[in-house]
């Protein structure tokens, strides 16, 4: 099972967090080779976690705390000998089962860049003293890209209209290398960290999304948007740079001049930059209504408190817990289940590693 495929996982400061996810795939039957990119300053570490990390089917690869995360990848991708690749971050989980659908999909589909499935964001709920598992899906229907012309494929990503995207999807390996050998190259921050490997991937062909349970994902409640993080991030030199990579990349995959590919990008960032900006007023807006509110009620001598926590306990449980089970049918099988609510709920694995190392970002 996925002997053909290599699971690169990328990792800073998050050791629990990793023996979870690597716990989690020795309890298959899966020979997928894992390749663990750790750059963490953290050097203590648990002896189990040291003794997988050693065992035949992981190649564990330290870096500098300092490595851009592209670079990084980039490196490590050179160790990959599978026909397949994916990337997966050390607090989600991939499903195997999934996998070799994917694998099996891009086998028979040549025009067809990368396969994923549907997302999920898991929520562990302390409810008076029980702990519960949410498994919250990020659309009941997802979004593919399988426009034939790669520009449409590019627009449809960028601005926005497809809720899902490749970077956690897997990948024909001599691909997947390309990727993120080019993206090592044109950039060098986090802005465009994603949005640069992404649109290389729709640019090489199309993007398949399995109605089937793909992933779940680490709920983030990490608030970094502010002007200077967001023109740093999204600056004209590294737009321009990345415009400029990006030109010579379309320029091997279509047929079309050096300045139409050129044009095109540049209408392609605008319609990036554009549609970043609404999103982060309609944050901040959303951030200051919340903020509000919360005040408000704190506010209320003794009963506001009673009422947020109790708002905070009983609504968010009715909304995550009975609102999604009753709306999202086609969920994960059973085995798989069991296997992550039990990890997600052992009290083994540190969930605030997640914000404190993501603190640590060099915004």
């Amino acid at each position: 099972m996925l002997d053909n495929l290599t699971i690169l996982i990328t990792t800073y400061n998050r050791y629990t967090l990793l023996k979870r996810l690597i716990t989690f795939y020795n309890s298959f039957d899966c020979e997928a080779k894992i390749i663990v990119l750790d750059s963490s300053s953290n050097t203590s570490i648990d002896k189990d976690l040291y003794s997988m990390l050693n065992s035949k089917n992981i190649i564990w690869k330290k870096y500098d705390p300092e490595i851009f995360f592209a670079n990084k990848i980039a490196d490590g991708s050179q160790l990959i000998k599978t026909e397949f690749s994916v990337l997966c971050a050390d607090d989600d989980f991939i499903f195997p089962y999934a996998l070799e659908e994917a694998i099996d999909y891009l086998k028979k589909n040549k025009d067809f860049s990368s396969c994923l499935g549907n997302q999920y964001k898991h929520h562990i709920l302390n409810f008076f003293g029980k702990k519960f598992v949410i498994f919250q899906q990020n659309s009941v229907n997802g979004s593919e890209i399988i426009d034939n012309d790669c520009f449409d494929r590019i627009i449809k990503y960028m601005s926005g209209k497809s809720i899902y995207y490749p970077f956690y999807a897997v990948h024909r390996s001599n691909d997947f290398k390309k990727i993120w050998i080019e993206t090592s190259k044109y950039v060098d921050y986090w802005g465009l960290s994603e949005v640069f490997p992404c649109v290389i991937s729709l640019s090489m062909g199309k993007m398949k999304v399995m109605d089937t349970p793909y992933t779940t994902r680490e709920r983030s409640n990490l608030v970094w948007y502010n002007d200077k993080i967001k023109q740093k991030m999204y600056s004209l030199n590294k737009i321009n740079k990345a415009k400029s990579g990006l030109t010579k990349i379309l320029n091997e995959t279509n047929s079309k001049s050096y300045e139409e590919n050129y044009n095109f990008l540049d209408k392609a960032f605008e319609i990036l930059v554009q549609r970043l900006i609404h999103k982060s007023l309609t944050k901040d807006n959303y951030f200051k209504l919340k903020n509000n509110i919360k005040n408000t009620i704190n506010n209320i001598p003794i009963l506001g408190t009673i009422i947020f926590k109790t708002y905070i306990y009983i609504f968010r449980f009715i909304r995550l817990y009975l609102i999604n089970k009753s709306l999202f049918k086609k969920f994960l099988d059973q085995n798989t289940k069991n296997k992550i609510e039990t990890l997600l709920k052992s009290d083994e694995y540190d969930l605030n590693e997640v914000s404190r190392s993501r603190k640590d970002y060099d915004f």
